[in-house]
C-alpha cells in the first residue's frame, strides 16, 4: 500500500479512484464494513481504493487536548493495507487544514487532488470547518464535482454501535472480550523495541521495552498474548506496569515519531514483552502484540526470588493457557 503526505507529497497521481475518509482510530468492525465497501467498489471500477486519514487526531490538533488513541499512525497505516486499501492519503492536521470548510475540503482533496469517482463515509463522518460536511452534503456536491456518493449504516454488537470512544473505555477498564468483539480480532498494540533496563535478562526473562506513546492501553498487570514479528507468531507474557519490584527505577526515555507524550507514558507505565521461545535482538525492530487473557495484577515483591518463583509461575500458565 502507498502512502502519500499532503501537502508534502504533490506528485502523486490517481485516476478515478473510490474514495473513503476518516480518522480510522482502531480500524475496528464499523471501519471495516466501510472499508469492505470502498475495496469492493473500487475493483469493480478497476480502480485505486484510497483512504483519506489524519497524522493526529483532529481535537488534539485543533485544542491541544491529548485524545488517547486506540492505534498509532503507523499501526493505522499497517491495518488499512489488511483490509485491502491500495493507498493512505495522510493529511497533517494544521490550522490551515483545519479553516477549510466541508465543500473547500471536498473541491480540493476529494475532486482536485485524488479525483475520485465514488466517496464511502461512514454514517458519522463529519468533515470540514465546525464538522459541517457529512455524506448528505457530499451527495449535494457529487453531481457538480463528479463522484457518487455511499454512506454506510452502523455496525452493532449487542445493541451497541460500535465506535472507537466506545472500544477506547473497553480497553482502559479492562474488558477485552467486548473490545475484541468490536475489534474484530484481540486487543493490540504495536510500537518499536527500545532498550529498557535489562533487568529481565538477569532474571533469566528478557524483555522487549516497547515504544508505545499516547497509546489506550489495558489496566496495569500481566497479560498473556502473542507477538507478530516478519509474520511469525509467538507466546508472549506482557507486562504494563511501572515495575514495582524495582520503583526506583525510572521509565526509559522513548519517543514518537507522531504522537505526543501522554500523562498516563510520563508517569512511568511501561509495556514490558517477553516472548516464549524466542532467542534474538530485537532492539530496533517493530513489534505488534495482542492481549488474549488477563494473568494476574501487578504487585510488589519482597525480594528478587520472590519475582523469580512469580515468573516461572506466570510462564507455566501462559502455556497452559495458550495449548
Amino acid at each position: 500500500m502507498d502512502s502519500i503526505f499532503f501537502p508534502e507529497n504533490r506528485s502523486r497521481k490517481f485516476k478515478r479512484p473510490v474514495v473513503t475518509l476518516g480518522f480510522f482510530d482502531g480500524v475496528h468492525l464499523g471501519h471495516q464494513n466501510v472499508l469492505g465497501e470502498t475495496t469492493r467498489r473500487a475493483a469493480e471500477a478497476g480502480d485505486e481504493s484510497v483512504a483519506i486519514t489524519f497524522n493526529e487526531h483532529p481535537v488534539t490538533a485543533i485544542t491541544g487536548r491529548e485524545v488517547q488513541v486506540l492505534t498509532s499512525l503507523d499501526y493505522r497505516l499497517i491495518l488499512l493495507k489488511r483490509r485491502g486499501i491500495n493507498c493512505a492519503a495522510v493529511l497533517r492536521f494544521d490550522s490551515d487544514l483545519a479553516r477549510l470548510t466541508a465543500e473547500e475540503f471536498a473541491r480540493e482533496y476529494i475532486a482536485g487532488r485524488l479525483h475520485a469517482s465514488f466517496v464511502v463515509l461512514g454514517f458519522d463522518c463529519r468533515f470540514g470547518a465546525d464538522r459541517g460536511g457529512d455524506g448528505r452534503m457530499l451527495e449535494e456536491l457529487g453531481p457538480d464535482l463528479g463522484f457518487g456518493v455511499h454512506v454506510c449504516p452502523p455496525v452493532r454488537i449487542k445493541g451497541e454501535i460500535v465506535s472507537s470512544t466506545l472500544l477506547r473505555r473497553l480497553v482502559q477498564e479492562g474488558d477485552l472480550t467486548q473490545a475484541a468483539e468490536m475489534l474484530g480480532r484481540p486487543v493490540s498494540l504495536h510500537g518499536t523495541v527500545v532498550k529498557g533496563h535489562r533487568r529481565g535478562r538477569k532474571l533469566g526473562y528478557p524483555t522487549a521495552n516497547l515504544d508505545i506513546r499516547g497509546v489506550v492501553r489495558p489496566p496495569d498487570g500481566v497479560y498473556v498474548g502473542l507477538t507478530t514479528l516478519d509474520s511469525l507468531s509467538y507466546k508472549a507474557l506482557i507486562s504494563i506496569g511501572a515495575r514495582p519490584t524495582f520503583s526506583s527505577e525510572n521509565a526509559p526515555r522513548t519517543r514518537s515519531r507522531y504522537l505526543r507524550p501522554s500523562k498516563a507514558d510520563s508517569a512511568g507505565s511501561v509495556v514490558e514483552v517477553h516472548l516464549l521461545d524466542f532467542k534474538g535482538n530485537l532492539y530496533g525492530r517493530d513489534m505488534e502484540i495482542s492481549f488474549l487473557h488477563h494473568l494476574r495484577e501487578q504487585r510488589r515483591f519482597d525480594s528478587v526470588e520472590a519475582l523469580e518463583a512469580s515468573l516461572k509461575a506466570d510462564e507455566a500458565d501462559a502455556r497452559r493457557l495458550m495449548s
